[in-house]
C-alpha cells in the first residue's frame, strides 16, 4: 500500500496542518458491492462526542441550510463516480454545489455533488426538496432563502443580536467632510439609519481614533481630514433580521467566541483565488454549521471539505484512505478530509 507508511501515525504535523489516516477497504471492481471494515488499530481516528440531534425548524418542512435530526436521516454508504464508498454518514443538509453528511463519530464533511455517484446525488436532490416540500431545485432555493431560522450572537459589548447569518461580505467604507457635513460613502452621517450611525462610529473607533464615540467625536474626528477622503475595508457577514431587513455585521463588532467560529469559513471566502464557485460553497457552509454552533458551542467542530483530486482513475484498487487534516494552532482555515488510494 502506498500510502500506508507515510500515515502510521494517529496525527502527524504536517505544514499547517494535522495529519489523520484512517482506510477503507475499496471493492476490486466499481460494481462490487462494498463492506467497510473495521479501522486499523494502528491509526485510530480521535474519539469525539457526537452533537446533539438538531431540533426541526418550526417553518414548514426545515430549510436546506439547516441541520435534521438524525432519528429523521438515517445514516447510509455514500460512494463516489466510480462505486467506491468514501463515506458513511447522515444527510444534513444540501445545495445545488454541495452536500453536507455527519459522520457516526459527529464530524461534518461537505462533499460537492459531482464527486458523488449519480444515484447518491438523486438521493440528495430528493431529501433535499423533500425538506422544504419543493417540486425542482429552483423552488426549494427560493424557500430556503424565505425560512426565518434566528441564531443568538454576542458582540463585543455583550449586547445580543438576533438573526440569521446569510453569507460573507466586505466592503469599502470611505468617510469625507463636505461643506461641513460628516459624509459616509457619499450620504450625510445624520441620513444614516441608526443601525449604520452606530457601525459608521465604531468602525472610526476601530480603525482611526479610539476616542470617537458619539456624532461629535465623529464631526471632530472628519474636520481633521481637512477635505481628504479617509477608506476603510470593512469585512464581516450579513444578518438577516426577523422582519427581513438585512444588515451587515463587522467581525469587530462581534465577540472573540463568534469570530473563532467565523474565521475559518472567512478565510476560505477571501483567499485570493478563491472562484465564486467557492464563495458560495462558503455562505452556503456558513449558514449550515451555524446551526450546529448555536445548537452547542462546545462541541461545535468546522466542516470538512472532502478532496477527491488524489483519487486514481485507474479501477481495482483495494484500499482508501480518508487522510483528515487539521489546522495547527492558531491557523485559521477550513478542515479537509481527502480521499486518497493505497
Amino acid at each position: 500500500m502506498l500510502f500506508a507508511p507515510l500515515f502510521r501515525s494517529a496525527c502527524v504535523t504536517a505544514g499547517f496542518f494535522a495529519v489523520v489516516a484512517s482506510c477503507w477497504n475499496a471493492p476490486a471492481s466499481a460494481q462490487a458491492p462494498v463492506v467497510p471494515p473495521p479501522k486499523p488499530a494502528v491509526v485510530p481516528a480521535p474519539v469525539v462526542p457526537a452533537p446533539p440531534a438538531v431540533a426541526p425548524a418550526s417553518a414548514p418542512g426545515a430549510a436546506a441550510a439547516a441541520a435534521v435530526p438524525l432519528t429523521e436521516a438515517p445514516s447510509r454508504d455514500w460512494t463516489d463516480s466510480k462505486g467506491n464508498m468514501i463515506l458513511i454518514g447522515s444527510f444534513v443538509a444540501a445545495n445545488g454545489d454541495t452536500v453536507v453528511i455527519q459522520k457516526p463519530t459527529g464530524e461534518l464533511i461537505g462533499v460537492q455533488l459531482g464527486n458523488l455517484s449519480e444515484a447518491d446525488q438523486k438521493v440528495v436532490q430528493e431529501l433535499r426538496l423533500a425538506e422544504v416540500g419543493a417540486q425542482t431545485p429552483a423552488q426549494a432555493t427560493r424557500a430556503e432563502d424565505q425560512i426565518w431560522m434566528p441564531h443568538l450572537w454576542t458582540t463585543r459589548d455583550g449586547v445580543k443580536l438576533k438573526g440569521r447569518v446569510t453569507k460573507f461580505g466586505r466592503r469599502e467604507v470611505v468617510f469625507r467632510r463636505n461643506t461641513g457635513v460628516t459624509m459616509v460613502n457619499e450620504l450625510p452621517f445624520r441620513r444614516l439609519e441608526p443601525f449604520y450611525q452606530e457601525v459608521a462610529l465604531k468602525l472610526v473607533a476601530e480603525m482611526a481614533d479610539p476616542t470617537v464615540k458619539t456624532e461629535a467625536d465623529l464631526t471632530r474626528w472628519a474636520r481633521s481630514l481637512r477635505g481628504q477622503p479617509k477608506s476603510f475595508m470593512v469585512e464581516g457577514v450579513m444578518m438577516r433580521l426577523e422582519g427581513g431587513e438585512e444588515y451587515p455585521i463587522p467581525f469587530f463588532m462581534l465577540s472573540d467566541d463568534d469570530l473563532l467560529f467565523l474565521r475559518p469559513g472567512w478565510e476560505q471566502w477571501k483567499a485570493g483565488n478563491a472562484s465564486e464557485e467557492t464563495r458560495q460553497r462558503e455562505d452556503f457552509l456558513l449558514q449550515v454549521q451555524a446551526e450546529q454552533y448555536q445548537l452547542d458551542r462546545e462541541q461545535t467542530r468546522q466542516i470538512q471539505m472532502m478532496q477527491m483530486q488524489y483519487m486514481a482513475v485507474a479501477t481495482g484498487i483495494t484500499r482508501i484512505w480518508e487522510v483528515q487534516l487539521f489546522p495547527a494552532p492558531g491557523v485559521f482555515a477550513r478542515p479537509l478530509a481527502v480521499m486518497v488510494n493505497a
